[in-house]
C-alpha cells in the first residue's frame, strides 16, 4: 500500500508522531522511511519462519513501530 506512494510522494511526511512528553519534538516520517522501516518489518518476521497466512501477535505502544508492524 506504500509503494505506490514513493514515486510522487517519497520525501512528504506519510505519519507525524507526537511523543507522550511535550519536551520532545514530533517525528515527521516520511513515505520512503516508511517504506524502508515496513520492509525491515517484514525482513525481520521472514527471518523468524513467519509465513503469509500465519497468525501474529505484536503489542506494541502507540509508537511508530506499530505502523510498521501492521503495514
Amino acid at each position: 500500500c506504500i509503494d505506490r506512494h514513493l514515486r510522487d510522494r517519497a520525501l512528504q511526511t506519510a505519519i507525524i508522531f507526537e511523543p507522550d512528553d511535550p519536551t520532545e519534538p514530533a517525528r515527521h516520517i516520511t513515505y520512503k522511511e516508511l517504506s524502508e522501516k515496513v520492509n525491515r518489518m517484514a525482513n525481520v518476521l521472514l527471518s523468524q519462519g513467519i509465513m503469509r497466512g500465519d497468525r501474529v501477535v505484536i503489542y506494541l505502544p502507540m509508537i511508530p513501530e506499530a505502523a510498521y508492524a501492521m503495514l
